[in-house]
């Protein structure tokens, strides 16, 4: 008989829920404790100092889980796949496409349709704000100390959920995939250069990006 493996628990939380969480008792919770991925939904209708405090509530309450804000579960289609087999060939996307994804999920323009935009013309660095989702990119040839970029991937805030790319050190290059507080590194056999995309809510890109760039060597 042919046997089935379950690969990753997805859970779906609309936000207003988990500020009546103790309502629903011990087995809320236990779902909650199940999940490898919760989509924290419908921030939209948070107010905006709610979704910081949820995601640490979150995080402390299931430390082992990943936990990404989304509205109408919108989110790149990586984030939802099982730990990567390392024998995979992978391409980092472009970063316009994870803008494309957070602006056509209905509800994450402001009023008007506009979103922000700022530019750091340092080394690489480009930021987008769209009614308060962030996205960015960071590219450079130059190499990175990798105990330092560790350092700097384990104090990224709750509110930085996505980063992914290769990234170049003295020894190797590694891809780095991080979702939700959780992050993979793999073997990279691309292009010779960092090239890292991000999404966050309503975090400061520019002041990511300057944290990130203490970590190359030789600067």
């Amino acid at each position: 008989m042919q046997t089935m493996q379950l690969g990753k628990v997805i859970t779906v939380l609309d936000a207003e829920l988990w500020e009546a969480r103790e309502v629903f008792g011990p087995l809320f919770f236990s779902q909650m404790k199940m999940a490898d991925l919760i989509l924290l939904n419908k921030i939209d209708i948070q107010g905006k100092g709610k979704i910081p405090q949820y995601l640490n509530e979150m995080h402390d309450v299931f430390p082992d889980t990943q936990v990404v804000p989304t509205i109408r579960c919108n989110i790149d289609p990586e984030t939802l796949w099982t730990d990567a087999d390392a024998k995979k060939k992978y391409k980092i996307k472009p970063t316009h496409l994870f803008k494309e994804i957070l602006l056509d999920g209905g509800g994450s323009h402001g009023s008007n349709g506009r979103h922000h935009h700022h530019e750091d013309h340092g080394n690489g660095g480009h930021v987008n704000d769209a009614s308060h989702f962030v996205t960015f990119s960071f590219r450079d040839s130059r190499v990175f100390d990798e105990s330092r970029f560790k350092a700097f991937v384990d104090t990224l805030p709750w509110e930085l959920f996505r980063m992914k790319g290769p990234v170049r050190f003295q020894e190797n290059m590694t891809l780095v995939n991080f979702v939700g507080g959780r992050s993979e590194w793999l073997p990279w056999e691309g292009d010779p250069g960092t090239q890292l995309a991000f999404i966050g809510w309503d975090v400061d890109g520019a002041d990511i990006l300057k944290q990130l760039k203490e970590c190359i060597i030789d600067q």
